[in-house]
Order: C-alpha cells, then sequence, then structure tokens
C-alpha cells in the first residue's frame, strides 16, 4: 500500500461536519462536569450519536447553520491559500514524473530469469477447475467464482485432497 503524498501543514484543513461541531462542545461539557468519569470515549459518543438522534429539529438547525458557515469559511481560506514551493494547488508535495518512475519501477523490478515459485495444492485445484465452474456457472463473478471453488476444494475427500497435494509435491521440485 502506498503511503498518502505529503500535505502542506499550511493548507487549510477540512471543515467540521455538524456533528462532529456538536460532539466537541459534548464533549468538553462531559469533561468540566464530570458527569461520567468512568465512560471511554467510544462510550461517550456511543452516548453523543444518541443525543444528536434524539435531538430536537431546529436544535440541529443551529448546528447546521454553524457547519455551512464553517464550510464558507474554509472556501475562502482554500481560494486565498497560495502553496509554498514544492507543493500543488491542493497542498499535496510535488513529485516529477522522474521521480514516480524511480520509485514504481524500482521497487516491482523482477528477475525474468529467476525461478517460478512453487504453488500449493488449492492454487494448482484452482487453476486447473476454473473454467470447468465457469462453464457450469457462467454468470458468476470472479468473487462468487472464488468463493464456489474455495467451498469446492474444502469440501474434497482427503483422498480426493491427496492427489492435488502430490501435484503440489512435484512441482515444489521443480
Amino acid at each position: 500500500m502506498r503511503a498518502p503524498p505529503a500535505r502542506d501543514p499550511g493548507y487549510p484543513r477540512r471543515p467540521l461536519s455538524a456533528f462532529v461541531m456538536y460532539s466537541n462542545h459534548a464533549n468538553s461539557k462531559f469533561h468540566e462536569d464530570n458527569a461520567h468519569p468512568g465512560l471511554s470515549f467510544g462510550q461517550k459518543q456511543v452516548l453523543l450519536g444518541k443525543a444528536w438522534e434524539e435531538m430536537p429539529q431546529d436544535e440541529k438547525m443551529v448546528w447546521n447553520s454553524k457547519a455551512e458557515d464553517n464550510k464558507k469559511v474554509h472556501k475562502d481560506q482554500v481560494r486565498a491559500y497560495r502553496p509554498p514551493p514544492g507543493y500543488d494547488s491542493k497542498g499535496d508535495l510535488f513529485v516529477s514524473e522522474s521521480e514516480k518512475e524511480k520509485k514504481s519501477v524500482g521497487s516491482r523490478r523482477r528477475d525474468p530469469f529467476a525461478p517460478k515459485r512453487k504453488r500449493h495444492a488449492y492454487l494448482i485445484f484452482q487453476n486447473e477447475m476454473r473454467d470447468k465452474f465457469r462453464r457450469e456457472n457462467p454468470a458468476f463473478t470472479f468473487g462468487q467464482l472464488a468463493t464456489f471453488t474455495s467451498e469446492a476444494y474444502r469440501s474434497l475427500t482427503s483422498e480426493e485432497k491427496e492427489a492435488w497435494t502430490a501435484k503440489a509435491e512435484e512441482d515444489k521440485k521443480r
């Protein structure tokens, strides 16, 4: 998995949603009042979620209007943002095409003369049975076919599995 590109610390932060603004406000009240001292963070969030669901619509509208105001301020900040050297207009670190190629080519290069890896018995079974299963079930997607194949392999008797294991052992010698 690739790491996300580095961000400019000066780029405006995303605006908070109405619920997050309410949650932050209510969390600070929890700490001030010390009403629920033994609750974990997750338990407090569950309470806040229930309180948000049960909140009257007019009170929610107040939080929604605060969130809309916050979005407008964010849009203005983004328009006023001028990236420093090395960053693009979205605040991401600029990486040249040649640097991208160096990273991607170097990490994926494989010796073409290297021996192939051994195959597991299930993989050999799957490769040999795929066409047969596809003919029997033409409407299956790739994921459904894989699930069907794994179920079929699990349902094999030990003698049948032994035959596939023997093929895997032959492949291992190769």
